[in-house]
């Protein structure tokens, strides 16, 4: 006798670790027993693992099994074709809810602002959080004015999305609204539209993606002051971080990590400071990311390749040969396949270069790239090592090198292709290749 209740907590359980096939394999086992929530269960491990197909063949399969389908199931279906980014067959499968006299409510259009969200069609959000509440008559939740805010941040539309949270603000604030809650009590979670932390996170996203610093800076600064009754996390300050960084105040950034580090209630991670790092990096500032390095050490938190990574491409700026070296030598260090990218590989490289005397490590490092799996050189990398071997009179070891890099089907750069005729004028090398 099949248990149909063991099963569908299997596929649930399913659902939660993505293991779509086998919750598929276990709707089919429970046959003539499967129910609504079996269904709608197995309809979410397809959707949570993107597959859009499988999710809509289970939910046309269920009119044939003679299973009806209910707003749960029409929401599960829904949120899977959302996740996969189609929110036309989404806007379609609401229509044909209302064909089944099935509602649309606030889980159906929070799904909806995912699907706009990663369908990137930003265009209709604010259209779809009108027809909720003029159209549908649905009283909207924190959770679908989130999703709604969520989706315009990932654009950037900024502007859109401060005037959903000024209007979820004032819903909150409605003194009728505020009067049936203390007739009935203080509202649960779900009844709350007051913006909350999720709320200022996505609006702070939002901030970042339209390059508006000083909203994100303001927005920041009002959390830490308790003027929105809402702490800001470490999500809250690695977003105004990002911010500051992309605006190019690399000072800013040092001054956040600094109020955050005095923060009890949150602790920097490893983003946080390369957060940092990436804005000193930008400025050329490699004297103080090479200071934050040890710095983030000292406060727990160990150093990447990211990290390091940045600090060389500054100090290779810098011409900190030596610098960039001692950093390198680190990220080797950091063992479990950690190695440096091709534009670190290439900042060592140009370093090298323009320093003078130093060729030999340049070609260490040419070396070193062409057994990565990660950083193979290119015509870059090449044109900087023959340019320092050039600068030694290493006529020979330039031509060799130039001829390297035509046999790994790389296209010469003109500086590359100018300092081999000129080392080939002082050798006795064959003619010109190709």
């Amino acid at each position: 006798r099949v248990n149909i209740t063991a099963i569908n907590a299997a596929i649930s359980a399913c659902a939660r670790a993505g293991q779509w096939q086998t919750a598929v394999r276990l709707l089919d086992r429970a046959g003539a027993r499967r129910d609504n929530f079996t269904y709608s269960t197995a309809i979410t491990a397809c959707g949570r693992a993107l597959q859009e197909e499988e999710a809509l063949a289970l939910f046309r399969r269920m009119e044939s099994d003679g299973v009806r389908r209910n707003a749960v199931t029409y929401n599960s279906v829904v949120a899977a074709v959302c996740a996969c980014g189609n929110w036309r067959a989404a806007m379609e499968l609401m229509g044909e809810m209302r064909r089944e006299g099935i509602q649309p409510d606030n889980r159906t259009f929070s799904s909806l602002f995912v699907g706009l969200k990663n369908g990137n069609r930003l265009d209709h959000v604010l259209e779809l959080l009108h027809e909720m509440s003029e159209v549908h008559g649905i009283e909207i939740n924190a959770i679908s004015y989130n999703s709604a805010i969520s989706a315009l941040a990932s654009g950037g539309e900024w502007e859109a999305a401060l005037d959903v949270v000024k209007h979820m603000r004032d819903r909150s604030r409605d003194p009728r609204r505020r009067r049936r809650a203390a007739s009935n009590g203080p509202p649960s979670p779900a009844e709350d539209i007051s913006p909350g932390l999720i709320t200022y996170n996505a609006l702070l996203l939002a901030f970042e993606r339209g390059r508006q610093w000083g909203r994100a800076s303001n927005l920041l600064r009002d959390m830490i002051a308790g003027k929105l009754a809402v702490r800001p996390d470490i999500t809250s300050y690695n977003l105004c971080l990002s911010a500051a960084r992309n605006a190019g105040a690399w000072t800013r950034t040092l001054e956040i990590l600094k109020h955050l580090e005095k923060d009890p209630a949150v602790t920097p991670t490893l983003l946080t400071y390369n957060t940092v790092l990436h804005a000193l990096e930008r400025a050329d500032q490699h004297d103080t990311a090479f200071k934050l390095l040890y710095h983030m050490r000292a406060r727990g938190v160990d150093p990447d390749a990211t990290s390091f990574g940045l600090a060389i491409l500054a100090a290779s700026r810098a011409r900190q040969l030596d610098v960039c070296l001692a950093l390198h030598r680190e990220i080797l260090a950091l063992g479990g396949g950690a190695a440096p990218d091709l534009d670190v590989y290439n900042a060592i490289i140009d370093c090298a270069a323009a320093v003078g005397d130093r060729s030999g490590d340049a070609v260490r490092m040419l070396d070193e790239m062409k057994l990565s799996d990660s950083a193979r050189p290119n015509s870059f990398s090449y044109s900087k090592v023959i340019s320092a071997l050039l600068k030694e009179r290493r006529y020979a070891a330039a031509v060799e090198t130039y001829r390297d890099m035509l046999a790994h089907d790389l296209k010469p750069t003109l500086q590359a292709y100018n300092a081999y005729e000129t080392a080939l004028r002082h050798t006795t090398s064959s003619p010109h290749p190709p």
